[in-house]
């Protein structure tokens, strides 16, 4: 499927369709930054009509930190137990690493 896309899906995509934002950008800002700061780029964004724009501020205005919804990434079919909750993120994210049988415990990688 590729690098970062679930189900035919870019991350960043599914988590602007949960929250109900315009596209990826919105997903990676909110993800990063929060709504305060997600409402100040949709002001500033110049590919949306002022219709656009306040319709999705209008729809998002009382959103806080604590109502963002995440894709939740498992290693399992059990449902998750809140999608309120940010994945762990990976400290080698992005790292190229090489690892031999035999050197350090499988689990660190």
């Amino acid at each position: 499927m590729g690098y970062g896309v679930f189900g035919g899906k870019d991350y960043y995509k599914v988590m602007a369709e949960i929250n109900g934002l315009y596209d990826r950008e919105d997903a990676i800002e909110l993800y990063y930054h929060g709504w305060k700061s997600w409402r100040g780029v949709i002001k500033a964004r110049k590919n949306l009509t002022q219709e656009q724009k306040d319709k999705l501020l209008e729809k998002n205005k009382t959103k806080t930190n604590e109502d963002t919804l995440y894709p939740a990434l498992l290693e399992s079919s059990d449902p998750p137990k809140s999608f309120k909750v940010k994945n762990q993120e990976c400290p080698h994210q992005g790292d190229l690493y090489y690892w031999q049988e035999g050197e350090g415990d499988e689990e660190e990688w």
